[in-house]
């Protein structure tokens, strides 16, 4: 999959924080503009808020033998990097996170919802092998990516270190601007900047093409974990991911599972692609890897018993205080 060129943007700037890239005043203007207008917004709040759509997770549950419920297999990866197989849950009772956003959170789900709500046609027409006749759908895909790309507890993570070393600079632009006593707090900022981070990601990837991938050999299957589109900056023969995990701004493909037999990839080719047992097996370790800390798989897949023998080394992805999690 040849590099994607990425949109033009400041040279200067490093990773997703290029969506923060300021003029403190321009900026401080902007926030204290859309705060204005999403408390003039009627949402009730939502607090239990999907890192990763559950829509999107069904796709990994199967009924279980006894009973009608739809469940998929949870793994959930220790400090220590050891893994733990959990009971099965619904799509509903995992993924989640208890106010990763507070302020205004029931209009930021409104509008995850309009990209959520397209996957079951997604599904159905990649199944169908016509999706590429449908550039809404193929568009909605491109959107996918994006969105859990902005949805993680990583990205919460980057703005609070981004907030702590430019609050100053704010605070005196809010100051200049005629606010001192009523100065914005740092969860009205970020969902701010949580929906800005959405629409730049989505200028981006749409500068790429969409491509799905499925295994060659019927026996493969991909998982999904809480930190679902992974950035990557190489692939190492051609389709293996090579670096991965890094910043929008120095990613050439993205990659999102949207099942257990099919992942969106963000590139420069489209179409379908068959992907050998090296790429699926890849793309699982690169998932596994970049992980907060659940990885999920279809109830009895062959996925089960190699991460259950697995162990994630030590390295830069370890977790941080975060909103509490499900």
């Amino acid at each position: 999959m040849p590099e994607v060129v990425p949109p033009p943007r400041d040279p200067s700037a490093a990773g997703d924080s290029a969506a923060f890239h300021f003029d403190a005043d321009r900026v401080a203007a902007e926030f204290l503009r859309r705060i204005a207008e999403l408390k003039a917004i009627a949402a009730n709040p939502v607090h239990r808020q999907h890192m990763v759509a559950r829509v999107l997770l069904d796709g990994w549950a199967v009924q279980e033998p006894r009973g009608t419920r739809r469940s998929l297999q949870p793994f959930r990866i220790g400090e220590d990097g050891s893994v733990h197989q959990l009971s099965l849950q619904g799509a509903r009772n995992v993924g989640f996170r208890t106010d990763w956003v507070v302020f205004g959170s029931g209009s930021l789900e409104q509008l995850w919802e309009r990209t959520e709500r397209r996957i079951p046609k997604i599904r159905a027409a990649i199944a169908a092998g016509i999706v590429f006749h449908h550039p809404d759908l193929v568009e909605a895909v491109a959107d996918l990516v994006a969105l859990h790309h902005v949805r993680t507890n990583r990205q919460h993570r980057h703005f609070r270190h981004w907030l702590e070393q430019h609050r100053p600079e704010l605070d005196l632009a809010f100051a200049r601007l005629g606010h001192t006593g009523d100065l914005p707090d740092d969860d009205q900022l970020f969902r701010v900047a949580a929906e800005q981070l959405f629409a730049f990601t989505r200028s981006w990837v749409s500068t790429g093409s969409v491509q799905i991938i499925t295994p060659q050999r019927p026996q493969d299957e991909f998982l999904i974990s809480d930190a679902a589109t992974l950035t990557v900056r190489h692939l190492h023969r051609g389709d293996v991911p090579d670096e991965s995990g890094v910043p929008l701004a120095q990613a050439n493909c993205l990659f999102l599972p949207i099942g257990p037999r099919h992942v969106a990839a963000i590139g420069s080719e489209s179409g379908y692609l068959q992907a050998p047992a090296r790429m699926v097996r890849g793309l699982n370790n690169r998932q596994f890897a970049h992980c907060d800390e659940v990885v999920f798989t279809r109830p009895g897949s062959p996925l089960q018993r190699s991460l259950s023998d697995q162990r994630r080394p030590a390295g830069p992805y370890r977790r941080e205080q975060a909103p509490a999690s499900g």
